[in-house]
């Protein structure tokens, strides 16, 4: 339970009051204050977050109705599309993408529910094969421009955070070409997760629902960390937390920061927990360079 979980040890900061928080014309001493005391070697959150797409992408229907025609890849727990028979990789509209998720998610509820129920004849091949499938709503700027740039209309970059490479020469939310830096989107149902893994600096804001984080530091050993395995597992005690992690709960309109190889994980703790954001380098490194949508 959350009680169990090791305290979060991120610094939290207070966003200066802006107009929505955008970059435009915002005043620069109370950003500058802002950035003096903001330690970028340590992961951070940063509240009072403001974007529009706090409002605008609150509900699933809402989401739907301005995006659901947008092109997605349908990937799997390892952040890879589904392949269909032919090799070719899934593709769907992104409210197909969501309504999906959630008629796995519902799916994996009942049987968590019979299974308690007949704990002592849990042997149905079936319903593991279900628990062990995820599907996840992740996706760039690189592989699809034209979805990532529709929703740049609703949000920019913290201003702590657009100081900062590889986060600064994007000053919108809007691409930036030098390859230092992309956007990321990620939506996750309820018990949804991406197991541990690092890259370049990154930060998320989280629009709707509750996301919880664990972070190792860089250089964590692989024996400590463990197997890949869904990070609402620690939560649950199904699975032992590694040695030295810190978990920490972040809300709609808070946004997350962690620097350089960090190593993350994250549970989406409700059923549209939805998060826009950057990442330093380039999708290729992390096998994201899929075809463009």
């Amino acid at each position: 339970s959350m009680k169990d979980l090791p305290a979060c040890n991120a610094i939290r900061h207070d966003l200066p009051p802006t107009d929505s928080n955008t970059n435009s014309n915002n005043n620069g001493a109370s950003s500058q204050v802002q950035i003096a005391d903001f330690d970028t070697s340590q992961p951070a959150i940063f509240t009072n977050w403001n974007p529009p797409a706090l409002q605008k992408w609150s509900s699933k229907s809402k989401f739907t109705t301005t995006f659901g025609k947008y092109v997605q890849y349908m990937k799997g727990k390892d952040v890879q599309p589904f392949k269909d028979t032919e090799g070719k990789e899934c593709t769907t509209s992104t409210k197909g993408l969501i309504d999906a998720m959630g008629i796995l998610s519902a799916k994996k509820q009942h049987l968590d529910a019979t299974t308690t129920a007949n704990s002592n004849q849990h042997d149905d091949k079936s319903s593991d094969a279900v628990e062990d499938v995820d599907l996840l709503f992740f996706t760039n700027d690189i592989e699809n421009p034209s979805f990532l740039s529709a929703l740049a209309n609703d949000y920019s970059i913290p201003p702590p955070i657009a100081t900062l490479p590889p986060f600064s020469s994007s000053t919108s939310a809007n691409n930036n070409k030098d390859g230092s830096s992309f956007q990321v989107f990620s939506a996750m149902e309820q018990g949804s997760s991406h197991p541990f893994h690092s890259h370049d600096a990154a930060w998320l804001g989280q629009v709707s629902g509750a996301r919880l984080w664990y972070f190792l530091p860089p250089n964590t050993s692989k024996r400590v960390v463990g197997p890949k395995v869904n990070g609402c597992d620690y939560l649950s005690g199904k699975e032992k937390m590694p040695k030295g992690a810190t978990a920490c709960v972040q809300n709609a309109g808070e946004v997350v920061y962690f620097p350089n190889k960090w190593l993350h994980a994250t549970c989406a703790l409700e059923p549209w927990s939805v998060g826009v954001g950057g990442q330093g380098g380039s999708p290729n490194v992390y096998d994201q360079n899929f075809g463009n949508l």
